[in-house]
């Protein structure tokens, strides 16, 4: 058996993604033989798993919001708060992680790769001191982040998982772990993937007896394995033939149960065989026996707010050069929404997001939705969060980013008697169509002269006096405002 973080450990294959962990020095041994096709789970449901979160390093710099989205990621957790994650030791294990490596991601669209994420840097970690990384016992840990996931729903965990965890009982899992152990990296998703699974007795996850699930008999773990119901969960799942299972990568990853206000946070994907989906069972951290360490650390057992938030209203949205500012305010009936969100969607169909905690009363909140292209029409619309709850959409309101146009560029300057013609190139209008374009030239106590410039890009300035030091510059203006001045040229008029 083996942790699923992609590296061996006596028996025990982890569930994380082994290639972040090659990158700060961890090495894998003892791989074992490869299966075919191992998860089986069902695509990314963002609204089933809103708290999912990935783990990752910043050493992957450049390459999007999550410093590298899917080169980043190595672990999975969950938020159960503003700052909290819960996530598994042997993520953590192998710092200590200094000068802020480490970040955590809500992945817009459940996407590694997405642009549109909200990312929170660790500002410290907590490994359950009696952590033992040979047996792989007591495989919990604690990250606090420098600032809050504004927007981002979070999972309750469990205090009493009695009735959530008996023998049959549904439960399910999620992460960006391997799903196909034959192509190497290439077998991690973009998109996370669920593992709807199912819990073991106790008796075949500490008591050594074999278990059916849906017709499939399964072994079971005892002592022997150091497998312990008290502080440990087991689960697999069977549908269609095939065997549903976490695996490498999903580590620090949320196993769920229960349904509604009564959904709880009761596991954390800890290891299982070398080969994902097979008829060993995948063993999870039990959150319940852990309750003291976990508040001890800042983490909240207090049931969520329920109810469902009305629409906010959306106010209005004020343009700028990639970005928009949106203005928002909670709905004036209904529960009060602990965070509003704004998305602004593409003709592709690509989102750009940004959330904000809601106000008091019937105040004004604002966020900026940045990264958006100049000149491209967007589709903003905005939602209210409460809990894990949302509310409807509001109705889309049309916009189109935009800042004042680039400063142009006089090329050449042809003196006359009196007069120059300018040459100006370099229009940039940066969204929004330029109205107006213009030369203007000053001179120590003369009279300021403008031309403007024409279809031909040329500018005419007349009645200049001989022998004043002139200097000139272009101009160009639109919706937004006038741009800088290009670079002045300087001449003596003949």
């Amino acid at each position: 058996m083996a942790y699923r973080m992609g590296m061996l450990t006596g028996q025990r294959w982890i569930r994380a993604a082994l290639g972040a962990l090659a990158a700060i020095g961890v090495v894998a041994a003892g791989l074992a033989s490869p299966s075919t096709a191992v998860v089986h789970g069902d695509p990314a449901n963002v609204d089933q798993f809103p708290f999912l979160v990935a783990v990752g390093e910043k050493v992957y710099g450049g390459q999007g919001d999550m410093y590298g989205g899917r080169y980043s990621q190595f672990c999975g957790g969950t938020l159960v708060g503003p700052r909290k994650v819960i996530t598994a030791a042997h993520c953590l294990y192998d710092g200590p992680w200094v000068d802020d490596e480490l970040v955590v991601g809500s992945m817009g669209g459940g996407a590694l790769s997405s642009m549109d994420s909200v990312i929170g840097v660790v500002k410290s970690y907590e490994i359950h001191p009696a952590y033992d990384s040979d047996l792989i016992l007591n495989d919990i840990a604690v990250i606090t982040l420098e600032t809050d996931m504004v927007g981002v729903p979070y999972a309750v965990p469990a205090a009493d998982d009695s009735a959530l965890v008996v023998g049959g009982a549904r439960a399910v899992s999620a992460g960006w772990g391997l799903t196909d152990q034959t192509i190497g990296d290439d077998g991690y998703p973009n998109l996370f993937r669920i593992a709807p699974l199912t819990v073991f007795p106790a008796s075949s996850c500490g008591g050594g007896d074999s278990y059916t699930v849906n017709g499939e008999r399964f072994n079971g773990y005892g002592v022997s394995d150091s497998v312990y119901s008290s502080k440990q969960l087991c689960a697999q799942g069977y549908r269609d033939s095939q065997i549903v299972d976490t695996c490498v990568g999903d580590s620090g990853g949320p196993l769920i149960a229960g349904t509604g206000v009564e959904l709880r946070l009761v596991g954390v994907v800890s290891w299982g065989p070398p080969t994902c989906a097979t008829r060993d069972p995948g063993v999870y951290t039990r959150v319940s026996r852990y309750k003291s360490f976990l508040e001890q650390n800042g983490v909240s057992f207090d049931p969520p707010p329920s109810g469902t938030p009305q629409r906010p209203v959306l106010v209005k949205a004020v343009v700028s050069a990639r970005a928009l500012t949106v203005r928002m305010q909670t709905a004036a009936t209904g529960p009060r929404p602990t965070s509003m969100w704004a998305v602004a969607k593409d003709s592709a169909g690509h989102t750009h997001s940004c959330a904000v905690n809601a106000p008091e009363g019937k105040m004004n909140a604002s966020c900026v939705i940045g990264g958006l292209i100049n000149g491209e029409l967007y589709r903003v619309t905005s939602y209210a969060i409460l809990g894990t709850n949302k509310s409807a959409l509001t109705a889309a309101q049309e916009y189109v980013p935009a800042a004042r146009p680039s400063a142009p560029e006089i090329r050449r300057v042809l003196l006359g008697t009196r007069s120059a013609v300018f040459s100006v190139r370099g229009f940039v209008d940066n969204g929004s169509k330029i109205t107006a374009k213009y030369v203007r030239c000053t001179a120590l106590n003369r009279p300021n002269l403008q031309a403007p410039i024409g279809s031909d890009s040329k500018a005419t300035i007349t009645r200049m006096v001989i022998g004043a030091r002139y200097s000139c510059v272009a101009y160009a203006v639109n919706s937004v405002g006038t741009s800088a001045p290009s670079a002045p040229v300087r001449f003596l008029a003949e």
